[in-house]
């Protein structure tokens, strides 16, 4: 008999802790309202300055830069977005980075996102390092290459 009580008595404080869970989920707060991403790709959270947007973004390769006005000049091979038609002349478009501009290298081809800069009306941009693309070399220990069984691969 006392086996029995046992199960009821579980059986009871299981069908208490089920009403007790639903009836906390249909109290919950309402979910939050989904971010508003607008124009761009990222989304800002409501209430969070919004990034100027890129007036334009390309592909191209440097071919020279200037170290007084610390402007890069470019070689347009691809526009992925916007358009470099008022800034372009001849496939050659100058972009500033400021102190940026001596970590670009000549010959190059870099992917540039840049906007219009409201004090000097011309297009600007900043460097950053390129992001790991799949992990990086923790992919498949691509940094242990020699392992000894070098003489497999041929």
């Amino acid at each position: 008999m006392a086996p029995r009580i046992v199960r009821l008595g579980l059986l009871g404080l299981l069908c208490a802790t089920v009403v007790v869970a639903a009836s906390a989920t249909a109290t919950a707060a309402p979910p939050e309202p989904p971010v508003d991403v607008g124009q761009g790709l990222v989304p800002v959270p409501a209430g969070c300055p919004r990034p100027d947007p890129a007036a334009v973004a390309f592909v191209g390769t440097m071919i020279g830069k200037d170290d007084v006005t610390q402007v890069v000049r470019f070689q347009i091979d691809q526009v992925r977005a916007g358009s470099a038609a008022p800034w372009s002349i001849n496939g050659l478009i100058d972009v500033r980075y400021g102190e940026d501009y001596r970590f670009l290298v000549k010959g190059e081809q870099y992917l540039v996102g840049a906007g219009s800069d409201p004090v000097y009306g011309v297009l600007s941009s900043a460097v950053r390092a390129p992001e790991p693309t799949f992990g990086g070399n923790d992919v498949v220990g691509a940094q242990h290459l020699s392992n000894g069984l070098d003489h497999l691969a041929t």
